[in-house]
């Protein structure tokens, strides 16, 4: 109960403050702007269209999980389970959570706060229900952030054009009201903290990055003749897939156990480890390429939609299904061979 409320307090408190500076703006400030230059109804309907638009990209963004893990594994992704281009940092191993026992797609992250791996997930949000961004409303997280951000420079620029022309009427004039002072200030310090939050998100989004690959670096990649699946035996991540699929609904206590005597896939990839110095010589070249970047435009189909004219509604239409994404292979193929060269691709220590 207590975390519940803790989850919804932030978004309750979000949705008013929206809600009542913009009331406070169409009715104590916009009377007097519209006083000095008139059109009143048109910055009523600019003031009233951003709230709007803000308050349903934020619903939408709550309403709309990234969540995989086992609650969005289906009969599907357990038979085929997603190949991609990263492999664990650690070992070179296929991407597995023990956590949610489940295979982890590219971009796909372990959330601890909302105990399940999340898709292309960007990073935990305690301001909208306490829930992840990630795949499936990260278009309608951004959007929240420009609409918001737009109004909060709506607000600051009409309590300042208030407050001057109040004094323009009179250089004597009394103090404006206490009410236009909290108003300014509010949107003000509002203005600072989403303005460049909105922007960073932006940046992000034109070249197709999370703010977890930002800030974790690139992550391992598995080179274009380094078959899928080994050759000889099914490794730990595939014997745990097959035992889910022969107990279906039972209990994950009668999944099949590992073997005693490590295969030789086990051996594989323990000899496939990276040393330290290796890992930093990866951080070093790999951090120069962006696997993820397709162009401009097919970087936001896969955020914003297919459709460009529905960029600006918070509606869920991403040219992609959170699990498989296109690559750029020259900037693979480039990688590669740098890592190549470097000697990042030779057994560790």
């Amino acid at each position: 109960m207590r975390r519940a409320l803790a989850s919804v307090a932030p978004s309750v408190a979000v949705v008013l403050l929206l809600a009542g500076a913009s009331a406070a703006l169409c009715v104590d400030v916009l009377p007097a702007v519209e006083a000095a230059h008139g059109l009143l109804w048109a910055r009523v309907v600019v003031a009233v269209a951003l709230t709007v638009l803000a308050l349903w990209s934020y619903v939408a963004t709550a309403l709309h999980g990234s969540e995989f893990g086992r609650r969005g594994l289906t009969a599907a992704d357990l038979e085929a389970p997603p190949v991609g281009v990263t492999v664990k940092r650690s070992t070179g191993a296929p991407r597995w959570c023990n956590k949610c026992d489940a295979p982890k797609p590219d971009r796909c992250h372990h959330c601890s706060r909302c105990g399940t791996c999340v898709l292309r997930m960007d990073h935990h949000c305690p301001w909208i229900m306490d829930r992840c961004i990630g795949a499936r409303n990260q278009k309608s997280f951004v959007l929240f952030l420009a609409y918001a951000s737009a109004l909060c420079v709506y607000v600051l620029a009409s309590v300042v054009e208030a407050g001057l022309w109040h004094y323009a009427q009179d250089e004597d004039a009394p103090p404006p009201p206490l009410a236009w002072v909290a108003l300014g200030v509010l949107s003000l310090v509002f203005t600072l903290v989403l303005v460049p939050f909105t922007l960073f998100h932006v940046y992000l989004l034109v070249y197709n990055r999370t703010t977890l690959e930002y800030m974790e670096g690139a992550s391992r990649v598995r080179f274009a003749d380094q078959d899928a699946e080994p050759a000889e035996g099914p490794p730990p991540v595939e014997q745990r897939l097959l035992g889910v699929l022969a107990r279906g609904s039972e209990d994950r206590a009668s999944a099949p156990e590992r073997p005693s005597q490590p295969s030789e896939t086990t051996r594989l990839m323990r000899a496939q480890r990276m040393s330290r110095a290796q890992n930093h010589e990866f951080q070093r070249v790999a951090s120069q390429y962006n696997l993820y970047d397709v162009g401009l435009l097919g970087n936001l189909r896969q955020v914003l939609g297919r459709h460009w004219w529905l960029w600006w509604a918070p509606l869920n239409d991403p040219d992609t299904d959170g699990v498989h994404y296109p690559i750029n292979e020259a900037a693979w193929t480039r990688l590669q061979d740098a890592l190549r060269c470097s000697g990042v691709d030779e057994p560790g220590d």
